[in-house]
């Protein structure tokens, strides 16, 4: 076993993110089991953001995510079990928030487009339901009211937020949506899981258009049911009915031009699948090396790149590679 190899195994990869202004400053992350990794010129190499555990002992993070406004404020947001973490100094130092106690494990973050203005960021948890802060993570609050599911595995908030005020939230048994900046909650798509044999779906991924508030276009990935999606702003839901999608779906990546070029590009059962005609179709990228032995668990890929000259995946041995030319 080669040094470092001991270590990668051990690591479990939890979430990949690309910079905003990845095609410039090169900047992803990483959340593991080990904390928080981050790169500076393109996922070519990583480093340890040490500090960010310094005063809370705990390694372990769950979600990260950048500020859409990451160019200007450099601010990068993590989080884990019972703690928050806010960096000013794109991941060079730390502020660790204590969250509520009993300690909430977190999931997802999901941060408003208009965050320069509105310092709105969502956070996800496994057992607590959704908290919210409008300070950019400094104070939080639980806005749970008509979620009658807690355990949150998946956030999706619209490209439009300061317009519409829509986010969706994917459940142990469905979708719930709110269309009033996460202050009340109903489900959506209910009727529609009556209709299959598995009556409450794990959804467990969403992806929303960048053009939202145009095409109402939304997916949400299930583990063992597929992928839906909704063109009416989440009112109703359909299924893509294909075998190939048969297996968990754990992220979904719509290109940022969904709506005139049909491009997405899904990790589902381990694998890296791409359509380019709005989901009717599916492809499977087979460049990774020992993928059957070393599945996918992560991915990230960045907007204003295309899919098939840059996409960073995490795999099962807690290895980060950077991969290119996929559609070769």
């Amino acid at each position: 076993m080669k040094q470092g190899e001991e270590n990668a195994v051990k690591r479990m990869i939890y979430q990949m993110e690309c910079s905003p202004d990845f095609r410039t400053d090169g900047f992803c992350l990483a959340a593991t089991s080990e904390g928080l990794l981050l790169s500076k010129n393109g996922g070519q190499a990583w480093q340890l953001a040490s500090e960010l555990n310094a005063d809370t002992g705990s390694m372990l993070i769950t979600t990260a995510m950048f500020s859409p406004n990451f160019s200007k404020d450099r601010l990068i947001l993590a989080a884990g079990h019972g703690y928050f973490y806010r960096s000013t100094s794109a991941g060079k130092h730390w502020e660790a928030i204590s969250l509520r106690k009993p300690a909430p494990m977190a999931t997802a973050i999901a941060i408003s487009p208009a965050f320069e203005h509105d310092a709105i960021v969502f956070l996800a948890t496994l057992e607590d339901g959704v908290f919210r802060s409008a300070n950019g993570g400094l104070t939080w609050e639980a806005w749970n009211f008509g979620l009658l599911d807690m355990q949150i595995l998946a956030l999706a908030i619209s490209p439009g937020f300061e317009e519409d005020e829509t986010l969706f939230a994917g459940t142990e048994t469905g979708i719930y949506r709110s269309t009033n900046g996460g202050r009340a909650w109903r489900e959506v798509g209910e009727n529609l899981w009556r209709d299959f044999e598995d009556q409450n779906p794990v959804v467990q991924s969403l992806g929303i258009s960048h053009h939202f508030l145009n095409d109402g276009t939304c997916f949400a990935g299930t583990e063992t049911g597929g992928l839906f999606y909704s063109q009416n702003g989440g009112d109703s839901w359909n299924p893509i009915y294909s075998k190939s999608l048969w297996g968990p779906i754990n992220h979904i990546w719509m290109d940022p031009n969904y709506s005139l070029n049909g491009r997405m590009v899904i990790l589902q059962d381990g694998k890296l699948k791409f359509s380019e005609d709005f989901g009717n179709s599916w492809k499977c990228w087979s460049v990774i090396p020992s993928q059957e032995d070393n599945p996918l668990v992560a991915m990230a890929v960045p907007d204003g790149l295309k899919p098939e000259e840059c996409t960073l995946v995490g795999l099962l041995d807690g290895a980060i590679i950077k991969l290119s030319n996929l559609g070769a």
